[in-house]
């Protein structure tokens, strides 16, 4: 039986502008799927915090931008719009929202949907990732379910660099046959490309990374965060990131476009 999953990317994602946001993910999931019609791409995923822009400040007034665009899951525009698209394109989706529940806890998650246009899943990052979510004040507890069952194959979601917590993605991987990542991750020199090849490597999983490009953008010029966390936007370096698929032992196929692999 042959699976299709892709690797989403989307080109920009701006700066408190959610709904502009939404449309680029929007046009992203449309452009995978109407680009590739000979292909059925059974599951795609895309980039985390997808409707927002990356912030690693401590200080409050940077911080509380990104609360601002939080949502309920699944009532929220986010979740409502990759419901809408999985049952149009009959696929699962999967993609990181910043999440508010109901008792105003936020989280960092990321969001599975499916072809009858429901929400699967939600899940939460753990806390081990703090240092980088300042806004985030809730976290994933231990028993949540991140393994989804999805034509007898079956599917695990890490959110970004928890790829690299062996606390996380041991028993992830364990239970998977592959590993979907919604994925803030710029390239770095190779720091992107071996830290995902040592992983899949070291777990013996294949990784399928959705991701963003260009991450900031005030309207008149690029502005790439700097790894500080001082939350200010240094400009000057063009720095991007790609979507990547890696299978263990072989190298990542890393792109500035929507990539696929097909299993079988």
């Amino acid at each position: 039986m042959e699976f299709a999953v892709s690797a989403l990317f989307v080109p920009e994602i701006v700066i408190a502008n959610p709904e502009r946001n939404r449309k680029a993910l929007e046009s992203t999931i449309r452009s995978c799927y109407e680009t590739n019609k000979d292909i059925h791409i059974d599951l795609a995923v895309g980039p985390e915090l997808s409707i927002c822009e990356y912030q690693l400040s401590e200080e409050a007034e940077h911080f509380e931008k990104i609360r601002g665009f939080a949502e309920r899951i699944p009532e929220g525009e986010t979740s409502q719009l990759l419901m809408k698209l999985s049952k149009e394109y009959e696929t699962h989706l999967v993609a990181g929202i910043p999440e508010i529940d109901k008792n105003g806890v936020y989280y960092n998650s990321a969001v599975i949907t499916g072809p009858k246009g429901e929400h699967i899943g939600t899940c939460r990052q753990g806390r081990e990732s703090w240092r980088f979510h300042f806004w985030a004040t809730g976290y994933a507890d231990e028993g949540q379910r991140n393994v989804f069952e999805i034509r007898s194959k079956k599917y695990g979601i890490i959110i970004c660099a928890e790829i690299l917590v062996d606390e996380v993605m041991s028993p992830t991987s364990e239970l998977s046959d592959v590993v979907l990542v919604p994925a803030s991750w710029y390239i770095e020199e190779r720091l992107f490309e071996d830290n995902i090849k040592e992983t899949a490597r070291d777990y013996r999983v294949p990784l399928v990374i959705g991701n963003r490009g260009l991450g900031f953008y005030d309207g008149t010029e690029h502005r790439i965060y700097k790894k500080s966390l001082e939350g200010k936007y240094n400009e000057g370096e063009l720095v991007k990131g790609r979507a990547a698929i890696v299978l263990p032992g072989k190298e990542p196929t890393i792109k500035e476009r929507n990539i696929f692999f097909v299993e079988r």
